[in-house]
């Protein structure tokens, strides 16, 4: 992806790391090995090797990195290796904005909460999402488009002095 974004694209500027998947919903004693291996090497490792391959491209004073975390990151909640692997998200997007502060690179992430995507819709019974919303102070489930202007805000000029932070879009919910 790395080889081509230049040639097709010009050169990278900003890299959103976006991916996160559950699979299962085990207890730490019955979870797998495997599901836990396999979440973490989505949700930690895809990170990891995605900003590898940008930070040899991503320009001095301009270049982001911006990754998507998780609320179950501050709650505990969201299972053995959901959470876990975003926290370990965070701890990395620090890392990340530390090492690469002296080049005027700015890393951050977003940890948002309940937003209302195919997979909280597919996956989550309705009963269970209503008792979700019940959570949320705002009232209501977030839309991507709350997500949006922070991660613009995030890739420009205008947040060129926000590193090292993970910033809550999620209606309030991790007051509770």
């Amino acid at each position: 992806m790395f080889g081509r974004a230049p040639d097709e694209y010009g050169r990278v500027d900003i890299l959103v790391n976006n991916a996160g998947q559950v699979f299962g919903k085990q207890s730490t004693a019955n979870m797998p090995e495997d599901v836990w291996e396999k979440t973490i090497a989505v949700n930690l490792k895809g990170v990891f090797l995605c900003s590898r391959a940008a930070i040899a491209q991503l320009p001095d004073k301009i270049g982001r990195i911006i990754n998507i975390t998780w609320i179950s990151a501050f709650s505990g909640k969201g299972g053995p290796a959901y959470g876990p692997s975003k926290a370990a998200v965070n701890a990395l997007t620090r890392g990340m904005a530390y090492e690469l502060g002296p080049r005027g690179i700015t890393v951050n992430g977003i940890a948002p909460g309940i937003i209302d995507t195919r997979i909280h819709r597919d996956g989550t019974p309705r009963d269970q999402y209503a008792k979700l919303i019940e959570l949320i102070p705002l009232g209501r489930d977030g839309k991507v488009d709350d997500l949006v202007g922070l991660a613009v805000l995030l890739a420009s000029d205008a947040g060129s002095f926000i590193s090292g932070d993970i910033i809550h879009v999620n209606g309030g919910m991790l007051m509770h």
